[in-house]
């Protein structure tokens, strides 16, 4: 089966580093900088197996991004094993000060740190004259500052997606609470039981918007900056949808201070908030709702390539997600086959009912059921191409199994026919998709005929 990938791993991207300067100070000596008066400040990201060591790696990755600008393109004294605590220090100089912005535990052990960082250049160039290296450091006041301006932007992105990161994190950890309400059976055989899910905003989810406005206020630029940039010729792009952001995706603080909120970055980012707000999306149908039956109902979250794909949306969707910043997905529910292969679920509408849906059974499961209950589980991601295809296997891999089981057991031949026969239809429809060669669909198909024509005797 292809891999589903979880909410948390969406975005694999790597630590990064955001330079920021706050503002471009005036330089009189074009030839170089004045190590009084020329300072940067950096947003910056790492990890280690102590909040300590983690903090270092940030700054770091600090200095390393404002080393390679300013003062040399040979940026190995950074990490030299001989300098690279003294080079972090607050007493060499080299970082004036800095202030934690966010610490997160790795779900794997160890921590992950964003700072930002006052950086002196001109104790840079020092430290590493001191050190034997050559500094490289020319060119006038202007060109400095608009090539630095382009250094901001460009690790601005890897900023944004750095939070994106972290966000997917807390979103594994769970910042809901989920609660079921199950109703009384309708219909004459089958019979419909509803399903209505509430949630409701953990302490987890607190965590998720203080790290969201602490990154988001620590990246973004002043009045001053944008300024700057525009005396550069370089646009600032205003992000003014913030309110309706947290409105929608479980803040429960007050709203008020965010009303007039607007982020101004240095590139348009569009991209970031399409994903962002996926992400928050999918933390609101992170759980899967099973009974004592053996009936499973896992939600997928599945992703459009096209807003011509997208409107062809998929079967049993409870919510439509968004269409802006030019990603579509939405949100189905999924009947796992498993104990009971025959589960269908039944969704009673958009919008106004995103939690709401049927579950049904067959007169002689229902006098069976005991109970319908939800637990946390992370949404699955799925590309809308494979999400019928992998469907489709997984109901493959439940007849093969059935027929393992009913054969250790002693079970009917007719049973185990049956499966067989199911799961050689599902081949066929198999074989049309692209999640098997046609040797390997060949194969499987003449192993089953063989098995279908043993049980048939």
């Amino acid at each position: 089966m292809k891999r589903l990938y979880l909410i948390g791993i969406i975005i694999l991207i790597s630590h990064s580093t955001l330079i920021a300067v706050l503002p471009l100070p005036a330089v009189n000596n074009m030839s170089g900088i004045n190590a009084d008066e020329n300072i940067v400040t950096l947003v910056a990201s790492g990890t280690g197996l102590t909040k300590e060591n983690a903090t270092k790696s940030a700054l770091r990755s600090a200095l390393e991004q404002a080393y390679g600008t300013f003062v040399s393109s040979n940026t190995q004294i950074v990490n030299d094993e001989l300098v690279k605590d003294e080079i972090v220090s607050i007493s060499s100089g080299n970082i004036r000060n800095y202030n934690e912005i966010s610490c997160i535990e790795l779900p794997q052990g160890g921590y992950d740190v964003s700072v930002k960082a006052v950086v002196s250049i001109g104790n840079l160039v020092t430290f590493a004259q001191n050190h034997g290296m050559s500094t490289e450091l020319s060119g006038n006041t202007f060109l400095m500052n608009r090539n630095m301006a382009k250094l901001n932007r460009k690790n601005e992105k890897k900023a944004l997606n750095d939070l994106l990161v972290k966000v997917s994190m807390l979103v594994v950890k769970g910042v809901y609470d989920y609660h079921i309400s199950v109703g009384e059976p309708v219909g004459n055989n089958p019979y419909n039981v509803s399903v209505n899910i509430s949630l409701t905003p953990n302490e987890n989810m607190t965590s998720l918007w203080t790290l969201i406005d602490e990154s988001l206020n620590s990246i973004c630029m002043s009045e001053q900056e944008c300024e700057n940039y525009r005396k550069l010729s370089m646009s600032v792009w205003n992000y003014d949808n913030y309110y309706y952001l947290k409105k929608n995706f479980g803040f429960s603080g007050d709203l008020n201070r965010d009303k007039n909120k607007v982020f101004k970055f240095r590139d348009y980012y569009g991209d970031f908030i399409g994903r962002l707000e996926e992400c928050l999306t999918g933390a609101k149908y992170s759980y899967e709702i099973y009974d004592n039956l053996g009936t499973v109902i896992t939600p997928y979250l599945i992703e459009y390539e096209s807003q011509a794909e997208y409107g062809k949306i998929a079967k049993n969707c409870i919510d439509e997600g968004s269409k802006a910043y030019n990603r579509f997905y939405s949100v189905s529910l999924v009947p796992i086959p498993s104990q009971n292969p025959n589960s269908q679920i039944d969704v009673l509408g958009r919008y106004w009912r995103k939690s709401a849906f049927d579950i049904v059974y067959t007169e002689s499961r229902l006098s069976a059921l005991k109970e319908i209950s939800i637990r946390p589980h992370p949404i699955l991601l799925q590309k809308n191409k494979d999400f019928e295809a992998n469907r489709k296997l997984m109901e493959f891999k439940y007849h093969m199994l059935q027929c393992q089981t009913i054969e250790e057991e002693k079970g009917s031949n007719l049973d185990i026919l049956d499966h067989l026969k199911k799961a050689s239809i599902i081949i066929s429809e198999l074989e049309k998709t692209n999640l098997f060669t046609q040797e390997q669909i060949k194969s499987t198909r003449e192993f089953l005929n063989q098995e279908i024509v043993e049980y048939s005797k």
